[in-house]
């Protein structure tokens, strides 16, 4: 999973550190007994960073990951070289380094996911030592409290990259920062978002990352093939702000539409010269157009994954929605990756650059709709494949979102149903989809049904009953349409029951029961739903006697 010419960067140091005399190392000498822990080291240091690029060129004035602080905040628009700046920087850091993308991670359930990855990468801890840190029934606050104790008395003080913070909430970053002491964090965020609330709470400023210099614009066009004076380079950087995703965007627009001149280029974009949102998605859409069909078909299809994609899942994906072969795929990925459109990381998953993803969403609202079908249910089975084969549930929020732009509603009141479901914190995400579905004119009454349901469930946990009643009438009026079949009219009247024994109507709970048990499927699992719910519902009228008046069932 390493990149190669990272491990000979890191092994090169440590032989120019032994030839001066550097501890370790003092007497210049390598002992072959230490050499698997020296390998192993170096495993845990690299294995989770994106791929340094090819040819990196530092920025201006650019932060160092090595500092006295222990918790920093790196921020840039997306494009700006973040993740690009902290994969070179950790390459040659004195310090241990690890990544962590917290995007692909509900907030809720960033603290342990951070731990167990840690614990394996950093903490190069043994089975008793694991064992003490991921305890069992313990929250992820108090199992990363452990593992920074645990690091704490191994001398340990890594630093850990935060990627894409800005989507985290700031009070789970503070609990996070506030039981720790020997974790370092850097912490990389655009500009929106939770970032001014996480800099409050945390009282950091953050550290900006400047772009290229006019020099470093100048040489990066030149290397791709485009020219102009050193006016015109520095039109360049005022348009681009040296960002390197958009200095390299703007490159690839003059090599393809104006003969590589640079001036021709910025004189076509001049009223867009300011750096805003518009200046950069005109960029990129200018990019985009310059694509071939079928790159710009990968584009809008990969634009459904916000989480990286193995090269075989990218490969299930492009021929289940475009009928790409594997060869044409990796012609596409190797075009995409040179543009900087798409990026892959050193467990070779790979990832559209976020800044691209708005643009390639535009063009999949435009492509036969059939197509756009494919892919959404491709990338939905993809994700149940994952499941089942490495049991992870960080690509869980993404089924979820998928589920319901599929139309499986159905399947995501399922989910709903499950303590996981709000444990993970996605539930936040469904509820808006869930209120446009039904909101929706001319919908499928079975989605439709499937959706108040969700919402019914959702208000009785979270306690708003005053919402409950007007979802119920809807759902009944679905029903009374003859359009919708048992499983749909058993769920209504499980509702029911359960809020008219929040109304305290013992009849009409005792009614509801006797319409539930003669309509139930003869089926073990059916009865235990049944029975649990009945009792909830006689137990939430306040009668002592729940237990008795159950037994006849």
């Amino acid at each position: 999973m390493l990149a190669p010419d990272s491990l000979v960067w890191k092994l090169a140091g440590r032989v120019q550190a032994a030839a001066a005399g550097e501890a370790p190392h003092a007497d210049h000498t390598f002992v072959i007994t230490d050499l698997p822990s020296l390998f192993d080291q170096i495993m845990i240091q690299l294995q989770d960073f994106p791929a340094p690029p090819e040819q990196y060129r530092p920025q201006e004035n650019e932060p160092q990951i090595d500092s006295s602080s222990r918790v920093r905040i790196v921020s840039g628009f997306s494009g700006a070289g973040k993740t690009a700046w902290a994969s070179q920087a950790a390459t040659f850091s004195s310090h241990n380094c690890a990544y962590f993308d917290c995007s692909e991670t509900p907030g809720e359930a960033l603290a342990l996911s951070l731990v167990r990855e840690l614990a394996a990468k950093l903490a190069g801890a043994g089975p008793d030592a694991v064992r003490k840190i991921l305890l069992p029934g313990a929250t992820g606050v108090e199992s990363l409290r452990q593992l920074d104790i645990y690091l704490k008395s191994e001398g340990l003080s890594p630093i850990v990259v935060l990627d894409n913070v800005h989507r985290v909430s700031a009070e789970i970053l503070k609990r996070m920062v506030d039981v720790t002491s020997a974790l370092k964090f850097v912490l990389l965020a655009q500009p929106l978002g939770t970032l001014p609330e996480i800099e409050a709470l945390l009282g950091l400023t953050r550290e900006p990352l400047n772009g290229w210099s006019v020099d470093d614009v100048a040489a990066a066009a030149v290397g791709w093939e485009c020219r102009g004076d050193a006016a015109t380079m520095g039109r360049l950087k005022t348009l681009t702000a040296g960002m390197p995703l958009f200095v390299r965007s703007a490159a690839t627009i003059a090599r393809e539409d104006y003969d590589g001149r640079i001036d021709q280029m910025c004189d076509a974009i001049d009223a867009l010269t300011n750096l805003t949102q518009t200046a950069q998605e005109v960029i990129l859409a200018k990019v985009f157009d310059a694509f071939p069909l079928a790159a710009r078909q990968t584009i809008a299809v990969l634009s459904l994954s916000d989480i990286g994609l193995l090269s075989a899942e990218v490969n299930k994906l492009l021929d289940a929605a475009l009928g790409m072969d594997e060869q044409a795929v990796a012609g596409v990925i190797r075009t995409l990756r040179a543009a900087g459109v798409v990026e892959v990381y050193s467990n070779k998953e790979i990832r559209l650059h976020d800044a691209i993803r708005v643009v390639g969403s535009q063009h999949l609202s435009g492509i036969p709709a059939e197509v756009a079908s494919r892919a959404r249910n491709a990338l939905k089975e993809l994700m149940v494949e994952s499941f089942e084969r490495d049991r992870t549930t960080a690509r869980f929020s993404q089924y979820t979102r998928l589920l319901l732009t599929t139309g499986d509603v159905k399947t995501l009141v399922e989910l709903i149903g499950e303590e996981m479901f709000h444990e993970m914190g996605v539930a936040a995400e469904i509820w808006h989809g869930l209120e446009g579905l039904v909101a929706k004119d001319g919908s499928d009454p079975e989605q439709q049904y499937w959706a108040l349901d969700g919402l019914v469930f959702s208000d009785m946990k979270l306690g708003y009953m005053d919402r409950v009643a007007p979802r119920l009438d809807a759902m009944e009026r679905l029903i009374d349409s003859g359009a919708l079949g048992e499983d749909e009219i058993q769920s209504f009247l499980m509702k029911r029951m359960l809020h008219l024994s929040h109304l305290g109507d013992e009849k009409g709970v005792q009614r509801a029961i006797r319409d539930l048990d003669s309509r139930l499927p003869d089926k073990p699992v059916h009865r235990r739903v049944f029975l649990y719910n009945a009792a909830a519902a006689l137990y939430g009228l306040g009668g002592v006697g729940a237990d008795r008046k159950l037994t006849h069932l």
